[in-house]
């Protein structure tokens, strides 16, 4: 025998329900604010290794040195972009699983607010409805990286142009 929908939706007397998706809730928030935490990491360490470039190409002589010098900052650069890339990803597929997981939880609810919000939303579908954090998120570390990669192909150049 199968319950109807009304029939399944529990009342807020329900603690362990109601406990359970307050906790689940929370731990979205803590993910979501561990993800912008991360970002500003990345943010802080590659504006850090472009100040390092700046100041060797300063520093440093104008010769295969320097050249060698910006070649490894520039690699170490797209490295770092590529593992936040991978961060991005992973925290956009972590999120996406907590809130298919509250979505079914606030099906036994009395009101699904954030399936509520999601469908407000167009679900995502419809970028004027709403803009997608993590694809703005996921753009940073891809420019960045290929302005790592054209710093690496100036470095190459200069290091294979006769002296």
């Amino acid at each position: 025998m199968t319950a109807t929908a009304e029939e399944s939706k529990v009342t807020c007397q329900d603690e362990p329900l109601l406990e359970q998706y307050k906790l689940y809730v929370q731990m979205a928030d803590n993910a979501s604010e561990r993800r912008s935490k991360t970002n500003a990491y990345y943010v802080s360490v590659t504006a850090a290794i472009l100040v390092l470039a700046a100041r060797f190409e300063w520093l440093a002589p104008a010769d295969r040195l320097q050249a060698v010098g910006l070649m490894l900052i520039a690699m170490v650069g797209v490295l770092v972009c590529l593992v936040w890339k991978a961060n991005v990803t992973s925290f956009r597929q972590l999120n996406s699983a907590k809130f298919k997981v509250i979505h079914e939880m606030e099906k036994r609810l009395p009101f699904p607010c954030y399936d509520r919000e999601w469908e407000l939303l167009g679900r995502g579908a419809d970028r004027k409805s709403y803009l997608q954090l993590t694809r703005i998120e996921g753009a940073l570390p891809v420019v960045l990286a290929v302005a790592y990669l054209l710093m690496l192909v100036i470095a190459v150049a200069r290091l294979v142009q006769p002296s």
